[in-house]
């Protein structure tokens, strides 16, 4: 009987394998933490890819989207983007003050999930049977309803999860660590997404445009576990993001009990103290926001970079 040989190029393969697992860099809990964060932040991009090239193509799309008068709706749906992607952002700082930064990164990935996922299975039920997406409501077919939706939350959730991502990883490096592994991780993204890209032609042809969507659900069904895995890693080892916000937030309930009571014992039960106080709710909502940005310089970075980024690409939709 014969059994198969190992070639040169086997052995070097094999062996390559078993010095990456074994090299002292992946046995540092810390470093095994930003390998899945990054692989997490590839296959988001990679998800986002797919779900970009699948959403364009039913956007311009005679049979379920706007076909011919696609140019009309589509400033308006890149211009409806940057509100939703602030809003999405704001949703989270609440979240992340409320759960914990895993948390709100679960929460917010799940909500990403679920969204590629309803719009794939609405494409794909829509285009085995037309009959459905001609549906009109408010004068508009039901079919352009879900496309225009799906196109626009595709344009706005990247921003979202890869915020929370890079600044899990700016949390855990430190300055000079960021300057090593800061471009591998950059690097790993642009690679996995280029691949992602130029597969999109060829998947269309096995799974469909749904199909495209579902498997996006799929790659960020992996960022979660990855993402999670990364965060329960951080809190075994003791490098959580979280302590450090659970600090600062006992300091300031601590702080925040001690205005209540104060206010309290000088307080009257008058209109004007209850105009008073709903001002002081806002402003103090403010401050919160702004002392998140100044807790963690990378979500404020990005933040305004998302806007800078959106404001731009409405500008030259419009105008071109």
């Amino acid at each position: 009987m014969l059994t198969p040989t190992k070639g040169p190029s086997s052995t070097a393969l094999s062996a390559a394998a078993r010095s990456i697992m074994n090299s002292p860099l992946l046995e540092s809990p810390k470093a095994k933490s930003g390998v899945a964060m990054a692989s997490a932040m590839a296959l988001h991009f990679a998800g986002y890819e797919l779900a970009r090239g699948s959403n364009m193509a039913l956007f311009t799309s005679s049979s379920l989207g706007f076909g011919s008068s696609s140019g009309g709706y589509y400033p308006l749906a890149i211009a409806c983007a940057s509100p939703l992607s602030m809003f999405l952002l704001l949703s989270y700082t609440r979240q992340l003050d409320r759960k914990g930064p895993r948390r709100a990164l679960r929460s917010t990935t799940l909500l990403c999930i679920s969204a590629l996922t309803i719009s794939g299975i609405a494409m794909a039920t829509m285009q085995h049977n037309e009959l459905l997406g001609k549906i009109k409501i408010l004068s508009l077919p039901i079919s352009q309803i879900i496309v225009w939706a799906s196109f626009v939350f595709q344009n706005s959730y990247a921003h979202l999860l890869y915020a929370q991502q890079w600044s899990f990883l700016g949390s855990i490096f430190t300055p000079t660590e960021a300057g090593k592994y800061y471009s591998y991780v950059a690097g790993l993204s642009s690679i996995v997404s280029m691949i992602a890209g130029t597969s999109v032609s060829r998947l269309v042809e096995w799974i469909g445009l749904g199909g495209l969507l579902g498997l996006a659900a799929a790659s960020l069904t992996a960022t979660l576990l990855l993402a999670d895995w990364a965060y329960s890693t951080a809190e075994k080892h003791g490098f959580d993001p979280s302590r450090e916000i659970q600090k600062q937030k006992k300091s300031k309930t601590q702080s925040k009990l001690q205005d209540e009571k104060q206010s309290q014992s000088t307080s009257q039960s008058t209109d004007a103290s209850t105009e008073e106080k709903s001002n002081k709710t806002l402003l103090h909502q403010i401050r919160e926001g702004i002392s998140l940005f100044r807790r963690v310089p990378t979500l404020g970075a990005l933040f305004f970079e998302t806007l800078c980024f959106q404001s731009l690409s409405t500008i030259l939709s419009t105008c071109f």
